[in-house]
């Protein structure tokens, strides 16, 4: 009986220092965790930046840009005047703006809102007169409102926002993005090639958002 009572205190004593040592782990775990929640949650802020913008023909009334009504991860060159659009990146676009009374019919659901997004060539001192489409993106503009679509009503405040991945085959040059979400009166999902505004209207597409940003596409930054 003698011999086996130090063995069972050492089995208590392994048992214990096993408690304390996964206890230590958990805890160390939960630190990783929420240092790198941190770390993503800081990463995602310094990514955005006000976007610089001119309006085309907004049905929403949407600030002047110093304000920081469009938001866009791309960041701006300030000796280019220019955002850059990193190839192979995708970057996220955020409109914020109102609803004005009687500017559209409502409810949206039923119908839908179409992101459209296209860019003109700038060589120099030239514009290519046609405009390139951009069809990588995010068609469907419902899953990225605020409030959602079936909820919006004349006077709110809304905020849309959508993502397109620059294409890795464009060459290194300036363009114009036109950025556009279309209220549609029968939902299209096929990616939109007409850019007129006045024809858009005709197809019963009204533009909610129509704003051009200066950028430039070029390989993305690389850190150090």
């Amino acid at each position: 009986m003698g011999s086996v009572l130090p063995c069972a205190r050492e089995s208590a004593q392994h048992r214990a220092t096993k408690h304390e040592t996964l206890s230590k782990l958990s805890n160390m775990n939960k630190t990783v965790l929420l240092c790198l929640v941190g770390f993503i949650q800081l990463v995602s802020c310094q990514r955005s930046y006000k976007a610089k913008f001119s309006d085309c023909g907004s049905i929403l009334k949407i600030a002047p840009a110093l304000q920081g009504s469009v938001s866009i991860t791309a960041p701006y060159n300030s000796q280019t005047g220019r955002h850059i659009l990193g190839k192979g990146k995708n970057v996220k676009i955020c409109i914020n703006g109102t609803i004005v009374p009687n500017s559209l019919p409502l409810p949206i659901a039923g119908a839908g809102l179409k992101t459209s997004a296209h860019g003109k060539l700038l060589l120099g001192a030239l514009t290519v007169p046609l405009p390139v489409e951009f069809c990588d993106l995010k068609l469907d503009s419902c899953p990225g409102a605020t409030p959602s679509c079936q909820d919006m009503k004349y006077g709110d405040e809304v905020q849309l926002c959508s993502a397109l991945t620059v294409p890795t085959a464009s060459p290194d040059v300036d363009v114009e993005v036109t950025w556009k979400v279309l209220r549609e009166e029968v939902s299209d999902p096929s990616c939109e090639t007409e850019f007129d505004l006045a024809k858009l209207k005709q197809k019963n597409k009204l533009p909610l958002v129509c704003i051009n940003i200066p950028a430039r596409v070029q390989p993305p930054r690389t850190r150090g």
